[in-house]
């Protein structure tokens, strides 16, 4: 599953990411691999940042790691998303995707915490962050 959250921000899980067609026709241009080693094709010269976090999301080591490059992660988006289409890619539970999205939400939207399950489910009801986003803030 692929989906947009906001104009220009997409957030997607590994297996999706077979999908070279996707990436042309929405013209990604910066992917973020939210994986310890999984590749993702570069099929237009896209810009790949490695965020080299586990699909097992330990709070001492991957979270850790991933506050620690927040602030960087959501300044860079915020500098690109106008002119240029990017997306978070991650493991089929969408937690580290899902995180960054929500606290760039947060922190650039104005969008307050309690607000963020209910538009990330608007997107897809699939979608649950089950971690506290004080955390990370």
């Amino acid at each position: 599953m692929i989906v947009e959250i906001i104009s220009g921000l997409w957030i997607g899980n590994l297996s999706e990411f077979t999908n070279t067609q996707f990436m042309s026709d929405n013209l990604i241009s910066v992917i973020f691999n939210c994986t310890l080693s999984h590749t993702i094709a570069n099929t237009n010269n896209q810009q790949h940042i490695r965020i080299p976090v586990s699909d097992l999301n330990e709070p001492s080591s991957d979270f850790a790691l991933l506050k620690q490059n927040l602030p960087k992660i959501i300044q860079f988006i915020h500098s690109n998303i106008d002119e240029k289409n990017i997306c978070i890619v991650g493991y089929d539970n969408f937690t580290i995707p899902l995180i960054i999205c929500s606290i760039y939400m947060m922190k650039y939207g104005d969008i307050k915490k309690d607000m963020i399950q209910t538009i990330l489910q608007s997107k897809y009801k699939g979608f649950h962050l089950q971690h506290d986003l004080s955390y990370f803030m």
